[in-house]
C-alpha cells in the first residue's frame, strides 16, 4: 500500500505533478474512496442533513468508482492506445474523490454564514433579488466543482494510462455517459416492477 495523503493539497491546484509522484494502486483507490465517503457521510450526519444509509452510499461510492476507473482504463487502452493500467487509474482517481470533502466543507461554511444555498422565498421575505442571487450563488459553486473535479479527474487518467488530458477527458465523459445510460435503463426497469 502506497497511499499518500500529503500530496492532496498538491493535488487541488496542481494534480499532474501531485499524480507523477504517487505510485497508487487498487487498493489504495479503493481505501481513499471509503475513507472519503465516510468523512462525507459523517459530516452530513453531524450537520443534520444526512439522508438514506449510510453503509448503502459508501458501498454505492466504491461500486461505481471501480466500475469507472476499469471502463475509462478499457477505453484508454483500445482507442487511445494508452496503458490501460486499472489499478492505477482506481488509484489516482481515488484521490480525486478528496474534493467531494472539500466541496462540502465549503458549502457548509457558506451555510453558516448565512446563504444558504436552499434559501426559501419565506426566509427571503420573498425578495426577488436576494433569491436571484442565491440561486447565483448555489450555480456557479456547482459549476466550480464540477469543473475542478473534471480537472482532477482528467488528469489522474492522463497520468494512469500515459494518455493526453484531451484523450483523458473524452475517455471519461464516454465512460460516465455509459454508465450514466446503464443506470437509467436499470432505474427505469426497478421503478416499472
Amino acid at each position: 500500500m502506497t497511499l499518500n495523503l500529503g500530496i492532496l493539497p498538491k493535488m487541488l491546484f496542481k494534480p499532474r505533478e501531485a499524480f507523477t509522484q504517487v505510485q497508487a494502486t487498487a487498493t489504495d483507490g479503493i481505501i481513499l474512496v471509503v475513507l472519503f465517503a465516510i468523512i462525507v457521510q459523517a459530516i452530513t450526519f453531524a450537520l443534520g442533513t444526512f439522508k438514506g444509509s449510510a453503509v448503502v452510499n459508501v458501498v454505492g461510492n466504491v461500486v461505481a468508482f471501480i466500475i469507472i476507473a476499469w471502463l475509462v482504463s478499457v477505453i484508454a487502452k483500445r482507442f487511445d492506445k494508452g496503458t490501460g493500467d486499472f489499478g492505477a487509474t482506481l488509484g489516482l482517481m481515488g484521490y480525486t474523490s478528496f474534493l467531494g470533502v472539500i466541496f462540502l466543507i465549503i458549502i457548509t461554511l457558506i451555510s453558516f454564514a448565512g446563504i444558504s444555498v436552499g434559501v426559501t422565498a419565506s426566509s427571503l421575505g420573498g425578495n426577488p433579488t436576494a433569491l436571484a442571487s442565491a440561486g447565483i450563488i448555489g450555480a456557479v459553486i456547482g459549476i466550480a466543482y464540477f469543473m475542478w473535479s473534471l480537472w482532477l479527474v482528467e488528469n489522474a487518467i492522463s497520468v494512469a494510462n500515459n494518455i493526453s488530458t484531451w484523450k483523458a477527458l473524452g475517455t471519461y465523459i464516454v465512460s460516465a455517459a455509459i454508465i450514466g445510460f446503464i443506470e437509467g435503463i436499470v432505474i427505469s426497469a426497478i421503478h416499472l416492477v
